[in-house]
């Protein structure tokens, strides 16, 4: 999770002051939903393209023609759509593991990150790397449940193993490591770096009794980063003087390269300026990641015998150097992002916290969003995203999946892992009970329900990726030189990332995307952004939909939607075809959820800020739209749907024979039941 969200600075005394109550009290409860009803139309596992098998059983995922296949399946491309586990939610029960794996199947992802499991594996180790074969009995057997139901695995090497001792890296101190230490030191300290050999050997040589493999022979296990969010461009100067290893590194290769007129000592402005000396500083980390990854690739591979996809650098600041080592070292590049809060006030992951969505025009946040990860992919490498959100308690969070599997699909991305399923055990064990907290998917149902266009603009295809690319031009050449360019990396117009696929590429001069689009639609016109009435809307052939403000109208393909209330309306086939002539629809109404007894500090356009989450039950924001539906037939039934996938009851229709149009209301609130109603669906009288 990225370090940025941590902190913000205000008077906590003073947000208590103005508190006010939610209106949650008047929507209609909602009990946290625990599952999936197998066949249902929320069962999105036939969607997924790798199949219903299980995981590795077409060999090891490879890289080639710029994106992911399998070993026995190389002509095919392959995208992945998953979540992250975190903390002590890598070690349930059998049973929980069970039932996560395959509730995450239906849910439509087909790839896990195991995340934040390093500590837990750990905690007993005298040494920060032995492992405690009780914790990796729960964590084998949940992987060997998420590879029986077709999940590929993801992991870093190194997140937050906080029970390393000083000595045992060789430094003369008492006490444990903390995180960022061994971040900043793993590249240049060889104690550090060996104690991170040290726990990979053990890790990846370790026999799962339950695969019979260890996970170095194990090909579910695709990719390996081996950092989390270690960018050491993302550091501050401070934190390159620890023990001196990182600034004899920088003295010799400043000798090396015979960089005379650079300062010796660490510049000042390192690694965020713009002088000769701060760009000097980023080349020197570039190179020296260059170093770190490839000498980590050749210990995995040669002495372990891992063959897993290689990347780092995850998730923190990267100025245009950084894209050095990820074009000349990495398998594959791998970013996070998140739009939205939280900031936290009184530090930790509590209360109060800032929510900077709430209230917002929502269309003019999209550019944000493309502008802090579009530029790092690299152009010719396959593109994931192992950690985003849209977090709880943002207002337009339910939007989140359209807008990231629009741009994912149109961007011909490779990978997105949702951050994160739960952060404890409860999300697994005890679901009815489990309250929201920020970025958990797992007890937010508007962040649930949008997993579905992500699953189906981008891991089915319905998006196709645009025809064009135009990316931002490196050069090589300048960068050597510590030259300065206006190539725009940092501030590149974002219009490019809705109309061309987009990202950097090193070569022999800089060029700067311009973006071509007039008015308000994508390259293709299969994407409409409009900032000034707040929309946005996806029209493809598969799925469609939008979201805008009150009175707003989705025009959107098959679908027409008078919103009489902020909201994000889509349908998709669930059979393959065009929604004019799909047998069998899912349309999603999505609002927002809150719990009861939730307390905010309103802050107009500049957010909102949690002072107390409340407690269950789940509310659901009421909201009504008049739905309209160009099918070819009409025999067809509307029925509401609970939030396992189950037919509550069947909603009144009407059809329009001479225009071909389905009709009906979507609204939270159905005279024909007192549970809210967020999901339809819509099927044929044929294939009832």
């Amino acid at each position: 999770m990225a370090r940025a969200m941590l902190c913000a600075a205000a008077s906590v005394a003073a947000l208590a002051s103005v508190a006010i109550a939610g209106e949650e009290d008047a929507w209609p409860e909602l009990a946290t939903p625990t599952g999936i009803v197998a066949g249902s139309a929320l069962d999105f596992s036939q969607m997924r393209p790798t199949g219903n098998g299980r995981a590795g059983e077409l060999g090891r995922v490879i890289a080639t023609n710029g994106h992911f296949a399998f070993e026995r399946r190389p002509e095919r491309a392959v995208r992945f759509f998953g979540v992250n586990t975190v903390g002590d939610m890598n070690t349930p029960t059998r049973d929980a593991a069970e039932r996560f794996a395959e509730y995450a199947a239906r849910v439509g992802y087909n790839a896990l990150r195991i995340h934040h499991h390093d500590d837990e594996i750990t905690r007993t180790s005298p040494d920060g790397t032995t492992l405690d074969l009780a914790a990796m009995d729960k964590l084998d057997a949940l992987c060997r449940a998420a590879i029986d139901k077709g999940l590929y695995l993801t992991t870093d090497l190194f997140v937050s193993r906080r029970h390393i001792p000083y000595r045992e890296c060789g430094i003369d101190k008492d006490g444990f490591m903390g995180i960022g230490e061994f971040k900043s030191l793993v590249q240049f300290h060889e104690g550090v770096s060996g104690n991170f050999m040290a726990f990979a050997r053990n890790f990846l040589l370790h026999r799962n009794i339950y695969t019979g493999k260890t996970y170095a022979e194990e090909p579910a296990l695709a990719f390996i980063s081996l950092v989390n969010e270690g960018a050491l461009t993302g550091f501050a100067r401070e934190e390159f003087l620890r023990e001196g290893a990182c600034a004899k590194a920088w003295r010799e290769w400043l000798e090396r390269r015979k960089f005379d007129d650079i300062n010796r000592d660490i510049p000042l402005d390192a690694p965020g300026g713009n002088s000769r000396d701060a760009r000097a500083f980023r080349l020197f980390l570039a190179e020296s990641e260059m170093r770190f990854v490839n000498r980590m690739k050749g210990f995995l591979r040669d002495e372990l015998g891992c063959h897993a996809l290689i990347t780092d650098m995850n998730g923190v600041h990267h100025p245009e150097e950084s894209q050095l080592a990820r074009q000349l070292a990495f398998d594959y590049v791998d970013e996070h992002f998140y739009v939205g809060g939280p900031w936290f006030y009184g530090g930790g992951w509590n209360v109060p916290s800032r929510s900077r969505l709430a209230h917002h025009n929502h269309a003019k946040e999209i550019e944000t969003l493309a502008r802090r990860v579009v530029f790092h992919r690299v152009m010719g490498k396959p593109f994931v995203a192992s950690e985003f959100n849209y977090p709880s308690p943002d207002d337009w969070r339910a939007a989140g999946g359209m807008i990231v599997g629009a741009l994912s699909a149109a961007q011909d991305w490779d990978g997105l892992w949702r951050f994160a399923w739960s952060h404890g055990k409860d999300g697994l064990e005890d679901i009815s009970r489990k309250g929201m907290y920020y970025m958990d998917v797992v007890s937010d149902p508007m962040m649930l329900a949008s997993e579905r266009a992500i699953a189906s603009l981008f891991l089915r295809g319905d998006k196709k990726p645009f025809k064009e690319q135009e990316a931002i031009g490196i050069s090589k050449r300048r960068v050597a030189k510590l030259s300065a360019s206006d190539n725009g990396y940092d501030d590149a117009s974002t219009t490019v990332a809705w109309e061309a696929r987009t990202g950097s590429a090193l070569g022999d001069a800089d060029a700067k995307p311009e973006g071509k689009r007039g008015g308000n639609s994508s390259g293709d016109g299969e994407i409409k952004i409009d900032p000034e009435r707040g929309t946005f809307i996806v029209l493809t052939l598969g799925t469609c939909g939008g979201f805008g403000p009150k009175e707003a109208t989705i025009k959107a393909g098959a679908l027409a939607a008078h919103l009489k209330d902020d909201a994000v309306i889509w349908v998709a086939a669930l059979d393959g075809k065009e929604i004019s002539k799909s047998k069998r629809m899912l349309l999603s109404h999505l609002t927002d959820v809150r719990q009861t007894g939730m307390v905010f500090k309103e802050m107009g356009i500049h957010g909102r800020d949690l002072l107390d989450w409340g407690h269950l039950p789940l509310r659901v924001r009421p909201a009504v739209a008049e739905v309209r539906l160009g099918v070819a037939a009409d025999r067809y039934e509307v029925y509401a749907l609970s939030w396992d996938g189950t037919r509550i009851c069947r909603i009144d229709s009407k059809y329009d024979k001479v225009k071909g149009v389905l009709s009906f209301v979507a609204s939270v609130r159905q005279a024909k039941t007192p549970a809210p109603v967020n999901l339809y669906e819509i099927v044929s009288v044929q294939n009832k």
